[in-house]
């Protein structure tokens, strides 16, 4: 998440997304570690990190109800940047 490299950062949007459907009790529990990586990376300087990191909100919009409804004030100013 932190890596210089984008493809790494890209790349564990990705995976953050993907998990979300199978481990969303997991990561559920874990929130409030996981979702500053999610802003982040939805401010990342690089196009390909941002497309990542709103699919990957996308996903934990579908499969981390209802918990992820309790943070939608941290994410909506990312959404509108």
């Amino acid at each position: 998440v932190s890596s210089p490299n984008k493809w790494h950062r890209r790349g564990a949007m990705y995976l953050l997304g993907t998990i979300s459907e199978g481990c969303h009790e997991s990561l559920c529990q874990h929130l409030d570690q996981v979702l500053p990586w999610l802003l982040a990376s939805m401010r990342d300087g690089d196009k390909v990190v941002k497309e990542a990191a709103f699919f990957a909100l996308i996903q934990f919009a579908e499969f981390l109800q209802p918990e992820i409804v309790d943070h939608y004030e941290e994410m909506v100013p990312g959404i509108l940047q």
